[in-house]
């Protein structure tokens, strides 16, 4: 068994272990929004909800500055749990960091992902729509979160102790997510299937067909009823298809 991992928020599968669900959060959000995944995939597959700096059990970490640390450090990180087959999933920001964690594995020499799975995310070599927001003013800000994303719960506007409490790690994702510049390299060479939201007037279907530039195996584009968070209002239809992903890498093992 493995030791704790900080990167792991925790773990949750049946035996025998065949593959591991490794999942990325959204910007401003946390590795519990994939909590009890583990009774949403097929037999064998393991959930590792992937916990970033500074956030929820690591808020006492200082939140990154650069998208290309917490590469470098999550490469590490996680190095230990490569010891069988795995997929990525991300959601938002987490595709972006479920994507780059890919290059950056195979760049390093280890076995790169069986599969990864992007979720409401522009493709990579797609500019962010809209002006950058991270640096506004508190209330600008939150106001643009709301408009572009529908990113804050109504409850948590009405906890304004809370709010001030998430504000920093908000504008900390959002500067990952805005400040990020691509760059150009081979193709992964694992499938690739991308996820975006029917009425997600942030990621449109255009900028998930761009996702196909970004792999040299299978591609595949699915639309879940819902806007950026679909995770939540698609759920249902949204798990079964990554069930389904996951069982079809599992029967290529």
């Amino acid at each position: 068994m493995l030791e704790s991992n900080r990167w792991i928020a925790h773990r949750s599968h049946s035996a025998p272990l065949r593959l591991r669900l490794f999942c990325f959060h959204h910007a401003g959000g946390a590795a519990n929004v994939f909590r009890d995944w583990g009774t949403k995939v097929p037999k064998g597959v393991e959930v590792c909800p992937v916990q970033l700096p500074g956030h929820s059990t690591r808020m006492g970490e200082p939140l990154p500055t650069n998208l290309r640390q917490v590469i470098s450090e999550a490469a590490v990180g996680l190095a230990p749990e490569l010891t069988v087959p795995y997929v990525f999933l991300g959601h938002s920001l987490g595709a972006l960091v479920a994507y780059e964690l890919a290059h950056e594995l195979g760049h390093t020499g280890k076995a790169g992902p069986r599969h990864l799975i992007a979720a409401a995310r522009v493709a990579p070599s797609v500019a962010v729509p809209g002006s950058s927001i991270h640096a506004l003013p508190d209330d600008d800000f939150i106001d643009a979160l709301r408009t572009k994303y529908n990113a804050i719960p109504a409850e948590i506007l009405r906890e304004r102790e809370l709010l001030q409490l998430l504000l920093p790690v908000m504008r900390a994702d959002f500067r990952l997510h805005e400040t990020y510049r691509y760059s150009a390299r081979q193709p992964l060479s694992c499938g690739l299937s991308v996820y975006g939201g029917v009425h997600d007037d942030s990621v449109t279907e255009a900028h998930l067909l761009a996702w196909r530039l970004e792999t040299n195996a299978r591609f595949s584009k699915t639309m879940i009823p819902g806007d950026h968070f679909f995770i939540h209002a698609g759920r249902p239809e949204f798990t079964r298809a990554i069930a389904a992903e996951l069982e079809a890498v599992i029967g290529q093992l």
